[in-house]
C-alpha cells in the first residue's frame, strides 16, 4: 500500500506484506557454488533512488534456510513460521526522523526451538550500527544431527539447545556475548551396530568431556563467549559482519 499524498510530494511512504518468503544462504566448496551475502554495491543503489519510507513490512509464514548440499550428509538447518515486523526502512532521515530499522520477530527452529530475534539497524552507515538481542529455547538437538555428522563426526542421541544472544556494533567496534545451554545431552549409543568403531570411539570422546563441562545436578552444559573486538573490514556489509561474528563465535 502506497500514501498518495507522500507519492504527490516526491516520496514514497508504504507498507508491505510478505506472505510464505523463504531465503536461503547455501555454502559450498568453491565460491561459484555459494550465495551467502547480498550484492556488495547494494548501499549505493539504494540511497540513489527517490526518498522512500517503508512505515512497515510484516512478516508472516516465512522460513530461513542455511543449506550445504555437499556436506556429508547434506545440511539443511532452518527456521520456520517465522512472524513479525519491521519498521521505518527508509534512505531519508527527513522522512523517518531516523534511519534506524527496527524488528521484531518470532518463529521455530527446526520444529522444535522458540525463537525471537528484535533490534535495530542503520543499513546506511558507513561502517556496521546495530544492536540485536535473541533467544532461542529448547531445540531438539537431534534435529541438528545432519550438521553434527558433516562438521563433527557425531550424532546426538538426546538433548535441548538453547541460546541466548546479544551483540551491538558502532563506530567500527562490535560487542556482546553469545551463551548456549545443553541440556540432558547424550551423544553415545553403543548399541548402535550401524556406527563404525572409530566413530563409536570419537563420540566416546565427546561424551565424557561433555560429562566433564556440564552442571551435574542440572544435568546442563552452558557456557558465556564474550565478543569484543575491532571490525577489519570498515565497508563490510552490515549482515555478512553480524553472520561472520557469530560463525567465529
Amino acid at each position: 500500500s502506497v500514501a498518495w499524498d507522500a507519492l504527490l510530494r516526491g516520496s514514497i511512504v508504504a507498507e508491505l506484506a510478505l506472505h510464505s518468503p523463504e531465503l536461503n544462504f547455501v555454502v559450498g566448496p568453491e565460491p561459484a557454488q555459494e550465495q551467502t551475502e547480498p550484492a556488495s554495491n547494494w548501499r549505493e543503489t539504494v540511497e540513489e533512488l527517490v526518498p522512500f519510507r517503508i512505515d512497515r513490512v510484516t512478516l508472516q509464514g516465512g522460513a530461513v534456510h542455511y543449506r550445504d548440499f555437499h556436506g556429508d550428509p547434506e545440511v539443511d538447518i532452518y527456521l520456520q513460521e517465522l512472524e513479525g515486523a519491521v519498521t521505518n526502512i527508509t534512505n531519508s532521515e527527513e522522512l523517518g526522523g531516523s534511519r534506524f530499522a527496527r524488528f521484531d520477530v518470532r518463529g521455530t527452529a527446526m520444529q522444535s526451538g522458540d525463537l525471537r530475534i528484535e533490534g535495530s539497524v542503520n543499513p546506511y552507515a558507513e561502517q556496521p550500527t546495530f544492536e540485536l538481542r535473541g533467544e532461542l529455547a529448547q531445540l531438539d538437538i537431534t534435529q541438528l544431527n545432519p550438521f553434527l555428522k558433516a562438521y563433527a563426526a557425531v550424532d546426538a542421541e538426546r538433548g535441548a539447545f538453547s541460546l541466548d544472544l546479544e551483540l551491538a556494533a558502532a563506530g567500527g567496534e562490535f560487542r556482546g556475548y553469545v551463551k548456549p545451554f545443553i541440556r540432558h545431552l547424550k551423544v553415545l549409543d553403543l548399541g548402535d551396530d550401524d556406527q563404525g568403531f572409530l566413530t563409536k570411539v570419537w563420540e566416546g570422546v565427546v561424551e565424557v568431556t561433555s560429562e566433564v563441562l556440564e552442571d551435574q545436578p542440572r544435568d546442563t552444559i552452558a557456557t558465556r563467549v564474550p565478543l569484543r573486538g575491532d571490525i577489519e573490514d570498515p565497508n563490510a556489509d552490515v549482515w555478512a559482519t553480524i553472520g561472520g561474528l557469530l560463525r567465529n563465535a
